[in-house]
């Protein structure tokens, strides 16, 4: 049985959106994280923008920020995850680089501007069908596309297909889903992206790409992007 992974998913992250804001404020970035910012970083973010799709409370996009980058649109289903979003870039004054939104990308997504870098840090493992989204989100990319999914392990898979299989035998409403990294990293590269940076940790795999041909602006015109709270 399938599960509405859209609903369920934003009905749960909702809930935990309160634990996740406290373990940012307490602990900072977690190391799949750390690993994204120091691969974007590593490809330069200076003046540019952010999309951050499923961006949870924003804690990438707040570093980036402070790192460099001109502006963020940071976009979660969950609407608690950008009340919490909202409440941390108010209290670290970046707000005002910021465009909150509280909606689903794939729903939204043929009017979505695009951006310098496009981030989706754990979002493909929670969705049935990670193809689409690659080749929705990968479109904003201009420059940076970087993606965090459960690596090729042993123990990822046993975590992942072992949750999955639990979540369909008690109808869950939400479960993640574990899909092969290869097929993942292929459907990016179909899209006109080159490998660019490589890191993992016990359970996932973080990587950044770079558009073989960025579609670049005029420079100086990314931090002029409008910003809609």
């Amino acid at each position: 049985m399938s599960c509405n992974c859209a609903n369920g998913a934003a009905l749960k992250f909702t809930k935990a959106a309160a634990h996740y804001e406290r373990r940012y404020r307490r602990r900072g970035l977690d190391t799949a994280q750390k690993h994204l910012v120091r691969g974007l970083k590593a490809q330069g973010i200076e003046g540019l923008s952010l999309f951050d799709i499923g961006s949870g409370v924003g804690a990438l996009d707040l570093e980036l920020l402070k790192a460099g980058a001109a502006s963020a649109r940071v976009m979660d289903a969950a609407p608690g995850m950008i009340e919490s979003a909202r409440r941390l870039a108010n209290k670290m004054a970046l707000s005002e680089k910021m465009d909150f939104r509280a909606e689903e990308f794939l729903s939204v997504a043929d009017v979505q501007p695009e951006a310098d870098i496009v981030l989706l840090d754990k979002v493909l493992c929670c969705l049935e069908n990670p193809k689409k989204m690659i080749g929705a989100s990968a479109s904003k990319a201009r420059r940076l596309y970087a993606v965090s999914f459960p690596r090729d392990s042993f123990i990822a898979k046993i975590v992942f297909k072992g949750t999955a299989l639990l979540g369909r035998l008690l109808r869950w409403s939400f479960y993640p889903s574990y899909h092969e990294p290869s097929a993942l990293a292929g459907w990016i590269k179909d899209e006109g992206f080159s490998e660019a940076y490589s890191g993992r940790t016990v359970i996932w795999q973080i990587l950044v790409y770079r558009r073989e041909n960025g579609r670049d602006i005029p420079a100086g015109n990314h931090s002029k992007e409008a910003i809609h709270r």
